[in-house]
């Protein structure tokens, strides 16, 4: 399976939206407003509609 974009662009932001104990205020603020932002967009929210996802994610976030 080859990454997209989109996995470049959205996990990164999502492990640190996911870490938000370990971030200032200012910067959770800023990461959704980026994910706002991009959602607004009606190619990427196609984009990410045809996105398969893995059954089985190897990644250090917990799903729990």
């Amino acid at each position: 399976m080859v990454r997209s974009d989109l996995d470049t662009l959205l996990m990164p932001l999502l492990r640190q939206l996911y870490n938000a104990t370990r971030r200032a205020p200012s910067h959770m603020y800023m990461l959704l407003v980026i994910v706002l932002i991009l959602s607004q967009d009606a190619a990427f929210a196609a984009a990410v509609h045809k996105v398969i996802v893995p059954r089985r994610i190897d990644c250090d976030v917990s799903l729990l």
